[in-house]
Parts: structure tokens; C-alpha cells; sequence
């Protein structure tokens, strides 16, 4: 399937429905950030209160650390949807048992929660509906932005779309300043670590001078500390858009290193289709591909 076919299997359940938005993406990263007082949300989770009262520490790791995921199913999905559901909808993190086709566990994935929404960081990255950026002949990103969910656009066309923030050139790092413009959530500056800052990773090194890269957020169940709430990458694509935050990483990629952001086309394919109520996660055997 491709983006297009992505985005209007979700607008078959009513208008302002879409395959995922950047504006969801980012109040929830927000909200973190008032309500923890930090936009460390891999801090470690403390179930206490300070003396006010107030909520402190993160969400903890979340599914972020898979080992060996590719030799384990060929970077598909290691958890279901359910996972943490027992948690309802409270703050902290939960423990699904990842296992391999012997019954034996292999990973005891973090299922973070933020009132009730799990996995706003690692597992799978998501594919964005209503931001892309275009390649400017420097290597640096511009946001593209849809100026509502209830409008009309074409990914990889900018007409229609509110041009935003740029993001720096071409290189990889932490973000030290994000742009929330519009609730745009975007690279600006890097230069911070894992824990200051806005502490999640930007990427851009496909090295391309112009054309589009579609955004994907939130990290991978292999990106660790780079995870987070806000995290765009902005895959390539090329004749077709095949498959292509709270804390912000950021990833500009081009189309055929989609492994490398640590799934599969087919990966986001099925995460998106079960959220447009296409389908349902498909369970794979271990190393099947």
C-alpha cells in the first residue's frame, strides 16, 4: 500500500480522520512536558509525587531496547496492542513478555503510559498525514505543514501547505531547539544530549538536495535513547510513498534506507492499516520474513 492509500482508508471513518497526525503527536508531547515538569520522558518511572504534589520522573525505556530484533522476526512488531492495557489510564509503565516460538521470553518489553496512551515513544515508528518536508539545495528540511485535518492535500505537493520551521543540513544529532509553531514540534538546532534539552535525536542524512521526505514519529523498538514523544523521520519516496513525536528524533532518510530507521516497509504498513481498522498486526515466527 502506499501513503495515499494509507490516508484514505483512515478518511473512509469521517471527515478529520487521518492516518496519524503531527498535531497529536505534539499536544501529547506537551502535555508530558507541563505535567512532568521535564521532556525527559525515558527518565525512569517514580511512581511518588513531589512535595507538591506533582508529577516527576518519565515514562521510563518503553519498548525501545528490543535485542536482536532483526534476527528475531525481521523487525516486525514484538507487541500487541493490548499490552498495558492493565494499566488503564494511569502514568507509569507495564511488562509485556516477549517470547520466541520455544515459549521462552526474550525481552521484557516497557510499555510506557501517559494517561492511558501507551507507546507514545519507541515500538514502531508512525507514519505522519499532515507534514512532509521538502529538500532545500543546502540539505536542510523545510516543514510543510496542512493548514487543518479537515482539508485537502497531496503529499509530495506543497500547494495548500503552511511552510514553518527549517531544519538544520545534512548530520545527526540531539535537539536543542524545537520549533512548536502551529504545534509543528520541529528541529531547529541540535547540539544536546540524551537527557538535556529537548533530549530526543534528529537525523538527516540522505544527503539529498531537493524533492520531498515524508515524517515519521516516535522512534523504533531499537533506537533507545533516541526515541521519543516528538520524534519526526522524514523517509524518501520516490515513485510511490511506501511507508514513508513526545520527545523530538527526528530521522531524514531516503527511501531505500528504510531499514535503517529499524522496520520494514511492511512493519509500518500493518501498524497503520490496524490503526485505519484495516487489519490486525499480523503474528510472525521468529526469523520469518
Amino acid at each position: 500500500m502506499t501513503t495515499e492509500q494509507f490516508r484514505a482508508a483512515a478518511r473512509k471513518n469521517g471527515k478529520g480522520w487521518l492516518c496519524t497526525t503531527m498535531r497529536h503527536t505534539s499536544i501529547v508531547a506537551i502535555l508530558f512536558s507541563v505535567i512532568f515538569g521535564t521532556h525527559y520522558d525515558q527518565d525512569a518511572v517514580n511512581a511518588n509525587k513531589d512535595a507538591n504534589g506533582l508529577f516527576q520522573g518519565g515514562l521510563g525505556a518503553g519498548l525501545t531496547q528490543m535485542p536482536n530484533w532483526e534476527a528475531y522476526n525481521g523487525w516486525r512488531p514484538v507487541a500487541p496492542m493490548s499490552a498495558g492495557i492493565e494499566l488503564g489510564d494511569s502514568c507509569g509503565e507495564a511488562t509485556y513478555a516477549v517470547k520466541n516460538d520455544a515459549g521462552a521470553t526474550v525481552y521484557n518489553a516497557k510499555i510506557p503510559c501517559f494517561f492511558g496512551y501507551k507507546n507514545g515513544f519507541g515500538n514502531l515508528w508512525r507514519m505522519m498525514d499532515d507534514e512532509f518536508c521538502q529538500v532545500n539545495s543546502d540539505k536542510t528540511m523545510t516543514h510543510l505543514v496542512a493548514p487543518s485535518i479537515y482539508g485537502s492535500w497531496t503529499i509530495g505537493n506543497a500547494t495548500g501547505m503552511k511552510t514553518l520551521s527549517k531544519s538544520p543540513g545534512g548530520g545527526e544529532g540531539y535537539i536543542k531547539t524545537l520549533s512548536m509553531e502551529h504545534l509543528e514540534n520541529f528541529c531547529t538546532q541540535i547540539g544536546a544530549t540524551e537527557s538535556t534539552y529537548s533530549t530526543g535525536y534528529f537525523w538527516n542524512t540522505s544527503n539529498a538536495t531537493s524533492g520531498f521526505r515524508l515524517c515519521l514519529r516516535g522512534g523504533s523498538a531499537g533506537h533507545g535513547g533516541q526515541c521519543g514523544l516528538s520524534a519526526p523521520c522524514c523517509l524518501g519516496f520516490l515513485c510511490e510513498l511506501r511507508c514513508g513525536p513526545l520527545r523530538s528524533s527526528i530521522r531524514v532518510v531516503i527511501g531505500s534506507s528504510v531499514l535503517r530507521c529499524g522496520l520494514k516497509c511492511s512493519e509500518v504498513c500493518w501498524r497503520e492499516q490496524e490503526c485505519a481498522g484495516l487489519t490486525k498486526v499480523p503474528k510472525r515466527s521468529q526469523g520469518q520474513s
